[in-house]
């Protein structure tokens, strides 16, 4: 209670303006793009810094329309507008699953976008206090950690993204991914699969995968200081690799449009290629 409330307070001191709707639409950005800048009035000097726009022309418009469909009482699985249509829940950076953006469902994408960055930094400091605690840090020093992860640059830099999403569940990663080396049984393999899952779901899988990459490294270094035999060793990296099968199981319902509808897109065909263009593969 005692760090929430520390955190709490530390981000109600920090971001006043999101708590109150400001600051997260980033709409500014369009004067300056087709077909808005036809309409630009006269003085207003808009430079868009780099990514500004996705939120804009990305993630307001996706969590706008799903909000629109559950409106109309049905599931938002389908987004008539991006292309002659594709899958919206396919749209892995709609994020819409992921209960955080729940809020800006039920309130508004303006009214709700604020209370979502913020309580996505509380998620991360709040499990990275978990971890200190773990970890043998005194209840200050695993505020300080709290702190300190909660407010470091690539939360805020990339708080409207999914990609902070991500990381703010790395915290709850490292945790579950430590239980499982002292005690590699369902609740660990559970643990890391809701993990997993969560961050499949949030909406940007390549943070997802070097999340779990890095984590890989801290299972195997924790494995070698604390001089586990092979058959425990073994164990902890089994339940580890299980966790993260059924975290992509539990995304699947994230997974299985978005493979459909990368199988025939142009990504796959050209920008696949493209990928390998300058360097080969190794």
């Amino acid at each position: 209670m005692v760090a929430t409330g520390v955190l709490l307070a530390a981000l109600a001191v920090w971001f006043p303006g999101l708590l109150a709707g400001q600051q997260m639409g980033q709409s500014h950005v369009l004067w300056s793009s087709a077909p808005w800048a036809g309409e630009r009035p006269a003085g207003l000097d808009v430079v868009p810094r780099s990514g500004e726009l996705d939120a804009a022309v990305v993630f307001r418009p996706l969590l706008t329309e799903a909000r629109r469909q559950l409106g109309e009482g049905h599931l938002p699985l389908w987004n008539p507008y991006a292309f002659a249509g594709m899958p919206l829940l396919g749209d892995w950076q709609s994020g819409w699953l992921f209960p955080l953006n729940w809020v800006a469902l039920a309130v508004g994408v303006d009214a709700g976008w604020g209370w979502v960055a913020v309580l996505k930094l509380l998620l991360g400091g709040l499990g990275t206090v978990a971890l200190g605690r773990r970890w043998g840090f005194g209840t200050g020093g695993a505020i300080v950690a709290g702190l300190v992860f909660m407010l470091s640059a690539p939360n805020l830099v990339w708080l409207q993204w999914p990609v902070s999403t991500v990381f703010c569940l790395l915290p709850w990663l490292l945790l579950a991914t430590d239980r499982v080396a002292r005690r590699p049984d369902r609740r660990g393999v559970a643990a890391v699969g809701a993990v997993v899952g969560a961050s499949l779901i949030a909406g940007h899988p390549e943070t997802a995968l070097i999340s779990s990459s890095a984590v890989a490294v801290h299972l195997l270094v924790v494995l070698w200081r604390r001089r586990a035999g092979r058959a425990r060793a073994a164990r902890a990296l089994l339940a580890w690799a299980g966790g993260h099968v059924l975290g992509v199981a539990v995304a699947g319902a994230v997974i299985l449009p978005f493979l459909q509808a990368w199988a025939e897109s142009v990504s796959r065909s050209d920008h696949g290629a493209l990928a390998f263009g300058d360097l080969p593969w190794w």
